[in-house]
């Protein structure tokens, strides 16, 4: 569930902050070595075991029944963790509602729950229509090989009225890519910044939501499809 994913997050921060520290202590080291500095830097190297060890209880790792574990001790692992745990607690959700629509089975059908479900409504967009041929351009203008087999228009419950009442001036046409496993989450909750306990994953310029004015940009970030 939720609670143990955020556990499993922090656990990972508790870690980028010990191998911080331990790179911190070994640049220390090179110009003086202590006796002091060797304990602490035991004593990190220690904490990262544990926290390891604590992690791997929480999310447990397929291909290692017969083999050690490898140690979260390096930075590019953590952030390979925490894309795990991005996906888990996306797919979070839509778990819950296939187990909605499993559930009630007997009342509605479950195409009909997940769509109830989306808070979202669907269009199909005509090809030919004045807004899918913009789009079509945007598309080719950056990534002139894309095959576009359909363009929905969403409508989110509300979100017209949300931002309306924003009343800016400065609106854009952008692109956001993402994994397949969020589509459910975004739909029904919109687009989210990442909590801030969570270390920053590739994110250049820190938290927020990152979107680019290209196509072929913004597909480099898509996955599963």
């Amino acid at each position: 569930n939720r609670v143990t994913l955020q556990k499993a997050r922090d656990l990972l921060v508790q870690i980028k902050r010990a191998l911080d520290k331990k790179q911190e202590l070994n640049l220390d080291a090179q110009k003086s070595k202590t006796t002091e500095q060797q304990n602490e830097l035991k004593s990190v190297l220690e904490s990262i075991y544990k926290y390891t060890n604590e992690y791997y209880t929480i999310i447990p790792l397929r291909g290692f029944a017969d083999g050690k574990l490898p140690i979260i001790d390096k930075e590019d692992i953590v952030k390979k963790q925490e894309k795990i745990i991005d996906d888990l607690i996306e797919l979070e959700l839509s778990y819950k509602i296939f187990l909605g629509a499993q559930a009630n089975l007997k009342n509605i059908s479950p195409l009909d729950y997940l769509y109830k479900s989306m808070n979202c409504q669907f269009e199909s967009m005509n090809k030919d229509d004045i807004d899918s041929q913009l789009i079509l351009r945007y598309i080719w203008a950056s990534a002139p090989e894309t095959k576009v087999e359909q363009i929905f228009k969403i409508a989110r419950s509300h979100e017209d009225e949300r931002l309306f009442k924003s009343n800016l001036d400065n609106h854009c046409l952008l692109w956001h890519g993402t994994s397949v496993c969020n589509l459910i989450s975004i739909l029904n909750r919109g687009l989210l910044v990442e909590p801030m306990a969570a270390t920053t994953t590739g994110s250049l310029f820190g938290k927020g939501i990152y979107t680019a004015d290209t196509f072929a940009k913004s597909l480099g970030y898509c996955s599963g499809i």
